[in-house]
Protein backbone atom coordinates (compact mmCIF):
# COMPACT_ATOMS: atom_id res chain seq x y z
CA UNK A 1 0.00 0.00 0.00
CA UNK A 2 0.85 3.52 -0.75
CA UNK A 3 0.91 5.81 2.11
CA UNK A 4 -1.37 8.90 1.67
CA UNK A 5 -0.16 12.13 2.84
CA UNK A 6 -1.62 13.40 6.04
CA UNK A 7 -4.50 15.76 5.92
CA UNK A 8 -3.90 19.24 7.56
CA UNK A 9 -5.25 19.38 10.42
CA UNK A 10 -7.43 22.47 10.80
CA UNK A 11 -8.45 24.90 13.80
CA UNK A 12 -11.96 23.76 14.60
CA UNK A 13 -12.86 27.64 14.90
CA UNK A 14 -12.52 28.43 10.98
CA UNK A 15 -15.32 28.03 9.32
CA UNK A 16 -15.56 24.37 6.64
CA UNK A 17 -13.40 25.56 3.13
CA UNK A 18 -16.79 24.25 1.49
CA UNK A 19 -18.55 26.59 3.04
CA UNK A 20 -18.98 30.19 1.62
CA UNK A 21 -18.42 32.88 4.36
CA UNK A 22 -20.58 35.90 3.98
CA UNK A 23 -21.45 39.25 5.88
CA UNK A 24 -20.31 39.15 9.33
CA UNK A 25 -18.74 36.10 9.81
CA UNK A 26 -16.55 37.05 6.93
CA UNK A 27 -15.34 40.38 8.58
CA UNK A 28 -14.75 37.99 11.26
CA UNK A 29 -13.11 35.84 9.55
CA UNK A 30 -10.46 38.21 7.97
CA UNK A 31 -10.20 40.53 11.11
CA UNK A 32 -8.75 37.00 12.59
CA UNK A 33 -6.50 36.57 9.74
CA UNK A 34 -5.09 39.68 9.78
CA UNK A 35 -4.35 39.50 13.46
CA UNK A 36 -2.59 36.41 12.80
CA UNK A 37 -0.87 37.68 9.37
CA UNK A 38 0.51 40.72 11.22
CA UNK A 39 2.01 38.66 14.11
CA UNK A 40 4.36 36.68 11.93
CA UNK A 41 2.31 33.90 9.85
CA UNK A 42 2.60 33.77 5.87
CA UNK A 43 -0.34 33.90 3.98
CA UNK A 44 0.50 30.23 2.97
CA UNK A 45 0.27 29.51 6.29
CA UNK A 46 -3.10 30.66 7.28
CA UNK A 47 -3.75 29.32 3.84
CA UNK A 48 -3.22 25.64 5.20
CA UNK A 49 -4.70 26.55 8.67
CA UNK A 50 -8.08 27.44 6.94
CA UNK A 51 -8.20 24.91 4.22
CA UNK A 52 -8.50 27.57 1.81
CA UNK A 53 -6.49 29.09 -1.29
CA UNK A 54 -3.86 31.44 -0.86
CA UNK A 55 -6.00 33.62 -3.49
CA UNK A 56 -8.78 33.43 -0.63
CA UNK A 57 -6.65 33.95 2.54
CA UNK A 58 -4.73 37.13 0.31
CA UNK A 59 -8.65 38.52 -0.52
CA UNK A 60 -9.75 38.36 3.25
CA UNK A 61 -6.08 40.15 4.39
CA UNK A 62 -7.01 42.98 1.99
CA UNK A 63 -10.48 43.42 2.82
CA UNK A 64 -9.05 43.49 6.30
CA UNK A 65 -6.65 46.20 5.62
CA UNK A 66 -3.42 44.23 6.30
CA UNK A 67 0.00 46.10 5.19
CA UNK A 68 1.68 42.98 3.15
CA UNK A 69 5.09 42.36 3.46
CA UNK A 70 7.86 42.12 0.93
CA UNK A 71 8.35 38.86 -1.00
CA UNK A 72 10.98 36.94 0.97
CA UNK A 73 12.55 39.68 2.04
CA UNK A 74 15.38 41.93 1.36
CA UNK A 75 18.90 40.15 0.94
CA UNK A 76 20.50 43.47 1.59
CA UNK A 77 19.23 43.70 5.24
CA UNK A 78 21.95 44.22 7.92
CA UNK A 79 19.31 42.95 10.64
CA UNK A 80 16.74 40.75 11.04
CA UNK A 81 13.44 42.85 10.35
CA UNK A 82 15.32 46.14 9.36
CA UNK A 83 12.87 47.53 6.90
CA UNK A 84 13.28 49.90 3.82
CA UNK A 85 13.68 53.09 5.52
CA UNK A 86 13.09 56.65 3.94
CA UNK A 87 15.21 60.16 3.99
CA UNK A 88 13.46 61.15 6.98
CA UNK A 89 13.46 57.73 8.81
CA UNK A 90 9.91 57.08 8.33
CA UNK A 91 9.51 52.76 7.64
CA UNK A 92 9.13 52.30 3.53
CA UNK A 93 4.54 52.74 2.59
CA UNK A 94 4.93 49.30 2.41
CA UNK A 95 5.42 48.73 5.91
CA UNK A 96 3.55 51.24 7.52
CA UNK A 97 -0.01 51.57 9.06
CA UNK A 98 -2.60 52.40 7.00
CA UNK A 99 -3.07 56.11 8.42
CA UNK A 100 0.77 56.96 7.93
CA UNK A 101 0.35 55.80 4.51
CA UNK A 102 -2.77 58.35 4.01
CA UNK A 103 -0.46 61.02 5.51
CA UNK A 104 2.38 60.17 3.08
CA UNK A 105 0.21 60.19 0.33
CA UNK A 106 -1.45 63.50 0.78
CA UNK A 107 1.91 65.19 1.57
CA UNK A 108 3.40 63.84 -1.25
CA UNK A 109 -0.29 65.11 -3.38
CA UNK A 110 0.53 68.51 -2.01
CA UNK A 111 4.09 68.88 -3.24
CA UNK A 112 3.27 67.12 -6.55
CA UNK A 113 0.82 69.56 -7.36
CA UNK A 114 2.85 72.84 -6.24
CA UNK A 115 6.00 72.54 -8.59
CA UNK A 116 5.96 71.37 -12.10
CA UNK A 117 7.87 68.24 -11.32
CA UNK A 118 7.27 64.62 -13.15
CA UNK A 119 6.13 61.96 -10.64
CA UNK A 120 9.94 60.92 -11.35
CA UNK A 121 11.52 63.67 -10.15
CA UNK A 122 9.40 63.02 -6.92
CA UNK A 123 10.22 59.45 -6.28
CA UNK A 124 13.83 60.11 -6.73
CA UNK A 125 13.95 62.88 -4.29
CA UNK A 126 11.94 60.80 -1.80
CA UNK A 127 13.88 57.64 -2.49
CA UNK A 128 10.81 55.73 -3.62
CA UNK A 129 9.55 53.84 -6.79
CA UNK A 130 7.73 55.73 -9.31
CA UNK A 131 5.01 53.02 -9.06
CA UNK A 132 4.67 53.63 -5.41
CA UNK A 133 4.46 57.16 -5.28
CA UNK A 134 2.16 56.90 -8.57
CA UNK A 135 -0.21 54.82 -6.41
CA UNK A 136 -0.34 57.32 -3.37
CA UNK A 137 -0.70 59.96 -5.77
CA UNK A 138 -3.71 58.23 -6.94
CA UNK A 139 -4.81 57.49 -3.21
CA UNK A 140 -4.67 61.10 -2.57
CA UNK A 141 -6.84 62.24 -5.39
CA UNK A 142 -4.08 63.88 -7.04
CA UNK A 143 -4.91 64.75 -10.75
CA UNK A 144 -2.23 62.92 -12.56
CA UNK A 145 -0.63 65.51 -15.04
CA UNK A 146 0.38 64.09 -18.68
CA UNK A 147 3.50 64.61 -19.79
CA UNK A 148 6.74 66.09 -18.99
CA UNK A 149 6.00 69.77 -17.31
CA UNK A 150 9.61 70.42 -16.66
Amino acid sequence: MQNMPSPVLRDAEWPPPDQRVRGEARQRMAGRLKVKYDAGASIRDLAAETGRSYGHIHRLLNEAGAVFRGRGGSRNRTSPGAGVRLRDGRASPSRVAASQRTELAAELRTEYEATPGTIGNLAQKHGLGYHLVRALLHEAGASIRQGSQV
